[in-house]
């Protein structure tokens, strides 16, 4: 196939019944359905533009956003854009506008950004009591009032949480580190791999009063004190460390 017929086979507006998709996902079948889409259509895309946006583009952006909320396909249309590049682009720096704040976060916004998430996260479980909750970020950001786009709000609380696991894990005790490095080697023998579920591991501890980041942190740092560590293999690792407690 051509490049002109792959675009015209993607981005054709009839569905075909054929075995595209079929086939480049045995030829790739460790990729999603989804995001081998995905990527078909940005690389052969049909549209003009790509890459940065101008102010003029932005304004469009938002008139047509207004207009015809939600209907991306028709916005692309008009900007001669990718719709996902139009939609990512109004969600997370057009839509809140001249409010959009830009400098350093202060105390006060990080703890009403730590509120509005927990709120974000109490309502997913009341309505998916039995699914992993998913932060709505649009959703966040609106209840930040506008002053935060989506992915400023996303960036600073994956900041947050980065920040408050590793001061968590440098309060880990000597016990817990003993624990966990005899339950890694015990991991290990059983299943013979290094990628451990940290997720798992702290829901087996006793006390429960580990995530996995952190005891994930905890072990990082520790590994990191044993001489020439990057060259060892990770059960020599724990019995080095295990040694030393």
């Amino acid at each position: 196939m051509t490049r002109e017929d792959i675009c015209k086979r993607i981005w054709a507006n009839e569905r075909k019944k054929d075995d595209f998709w079929e086939s480049l996902q045995k030829v790739l079948p460790e990729r999603t359905r989804a995001s081998l889409y995905k990527h078909v259509r940005r690389s052969y895309h049909i549209f003009k533009q790509r890459g940065k946006w101008t102010p003029a583009d932005d304004a469009k952006l938002a008139e047509l956003a207004s207009q015809m909320e939600g209907q991306w396909k028709l916005i692309g249309q008009e900007l001669c854009r990718m719709p996902e590049d139009c939609r990512d682009r109004w969600r997370n720096y057009v839509k809140c506008g001249d409010q959009r704040k830009q400098h350093k976060w202060t105390f006060q916004e990080e703890e009403k950004l730590r509120s509005v998430v927990h709120r974000s996260l109490s309502e997913q479980r009341l309505i998916y009591p039995h699914a992993e909750p998913i932060i709505n970020w649009t959703l966040v950001s609106e209840w930040m009032g506008g002053t935060r786009s989506r992915i400023q709000c996303r960036y600073k609380w994956n900041k947050i949480l980065k920040r408050e696991t590793n001061a968590r894990a440098r309060t880990i005790d000597t016990e817990t580190k003993s624990w966990m490095l005899s339950r890694l080697k015990m991991i290990y023998e059983k299943d013979g791999k290094d990628e451990i579920d940290w997720d798992t591991l702290a829901s087996i501890h006793e006390d429960n009063s580990w995530t996995g980041p952190e005891l994930k942190k905890c072990f990082e740092k520790m590994a990191s004190t044993v001489e020439d560590y990057k060259n060892k293999s990770f059960v020599e690792i724990v019995d080095i460390l295990n040694d030393s407690l």
